[in-house]
């Protein structure tokens, strides 16, 4: 039988997602897990974890304040100049070559989310799935460990081709987006494939963890907003004390889990959170095959 959601749970699982959501362990994954281990897994939980989501989008907000404004401060400019300068007026710009790079992840992210919501929804995917995957993570973390630092040139061009932030081309965002995409799956971390995947295209580490949060705003809000509906709000009682209790511990734990993770980035020791996820998954299957 599913227990009612209570305070303590809420603000659990709230300390769950702020901690997972950006350090490489899988949101999804532990929130699976929790879920289970507190007996309150049911109708009500699609839409507490997307407003757990929405908590730790608010901390990406926080953090990277600055960035966000420079974008903003140079995405009108970059607008009104396109007509009579093309492409170089997005490329003069940190703040539109940014939002370009983070536009243009989004588009394989979003398609392959689409392709892949039926199966994530409906959970088609087993508990012993989830903890499979969260093996296949550590090994993806682990290979961080020989992915090297490049000096990447920077063209000099002034097209599309040229448009460049800080070592993140268009091509690679495109390549980066499609590592968010087949993040959806529970067990697999957003921020791990992505942050990984920059490094073994020769991105910076702390730069690799800047795009990384940042295309996560698109991403997070294309899921909430393709996932939320009435129905979804009517079956889970509403926005209740308990909901709003979980998303402020997801917002407050979050903005430390983003600054551990950039500590941990800038200090080469992103590979260590491999070990992590192979006790959990080990331990979650060990129990999963000891219950049949």
């Amino acid at each position: 039988m599913v227990a009612v959601m209570t305070l303590f749970d809420s603000i659990v699982l709230g300390v769950v997602q702020g901690v997972t959501e950006f350090l490489p362990v899988s949101s999804d994954g532990h929130l699976r897990l929790a879920h289970d281990l507190l007996g309150v897994a049911g109708e009500g939980s699609p839409l507490f974890d997307l407003m757990l989501h929405l908590g730790t989008l608010v901390a990406v907000f926080l953090f990277y304040r600055q960035e966000i404004g420079v974008i903003l401060r140079d995405l009108v400019p970059a607008v009104t100049e396109f007509p009579t300068r093309g492409w170089a007026a997005v490329n003069d710009r940190e703040g539109a070559r940014l939002a370009l790079v983070t536009v243009v992840a989004t588009v394989p992210t979003g398609i392959i989310g689409l392709l892949m919501k039926d199966l994530v929804q409906s959970e088609a995917i087993p508990m012993w799935g989830v903890s499979a995957l969260l093996i296949v993570n550590g090994f993806v973390l682990w290979s961080s460990l020989y992915a090297k630092e490049r000096p990447l040139a920077v063209s000099g061009g002034k097209g599309l081709g040229a448009i460049n932030y800080r070592g993140v081309t268009l091509t690679r965002a495109a390549l980066i987006g499609v590592a968010q995409g087949i993040a959806v799956l529970p067990g697999i971390s957003r921020s791990c494939l992505t942050i990984v995947s920059s490094l073994w295209l020769g991105v910076r580490r702390e730069d690799a963890a800047r795009v990384s949060f940042l295309m996560s705003i698109p991403a997070i809000l294309g899921a909430v907003t393709v996932s939320f509906d009435a129905e979804t709000l009517a079956k889970a009682g509403g926005l209740t004390g308990p909901v709003l209790a979980g998303v402020l511990a997801a917002l407050v734990v979050g903005l430390g889990a983003i600054n551990l993770l950039t500590r941990v980035l800038r200090a080469a020791q992103f590979h260590r959170f491999a070990w992590y996820c192979w006790a959990l998954g080990g331990i979650s299957l060990a129990m999963y095959l000891a219950s049949r």
